[in-house]
């Protein structure tokens, strides 16, 4: 048994594009921008995306098996290159960062010893305490 209306039976998707008509503004511009650019049915679209596909960005479309092999090597060495140099790159920072730290703090024991003595020229009370208590 088939209860769908009978109208709708033969309708496929290709019949509905065929019949498709543009009708407002948007439309008829889509339409028109696409019938230059030589897409206006599915095969023609299919046709041009082949056609750059087949096409590197060179616009050469055969490469050797030498040339093949030479920029296959080519990007294995730059590849290599790369994790080389971020592996020394870790690993300086790794180093830096130990002696940043160990820089850093006697910059800020020198601060503190050159504050402290700055006071003490200041004030001369300041300076007996400090000599007492050693």
């Amino acid at each position: 048994l088939d209860f769908r209306p009978k109208e709708r039976v033969g309708l496929t998707k290709n019949k509905l594009v065929d019949k498709f008509k543009p009708t407002t503004l948007f439309e008829k511009e889509l339409q028109t921008a696409l019938f230059e650019a030589g897409q206006q049915d599915e095969q023609a679209m299919l046709k041009k995306e082949e056609a750059l596909l087949k096409q590197d960005d060179l616009g050469s479309t055969e490469l050797t098996l030498e040339e093949f092999n030479n920029r296959r090597g080519q990007l294995a060495k730059m590849r290599a290159l790369m994790f080389y140099h971020e592996q020394k790159r870790h690993h300086i920072n790794k180093i830096k960062s130990k002696k940043y730290r160990r820089i850093r703090k006697k910059q800020r024991e020198r601060a503190k010893d050159s504050e402290v003595e700055a006071q003490l020229q200041d004030d001369p009370d300041l300076a007996k305490e400090l000599d007492e208590k050693e």
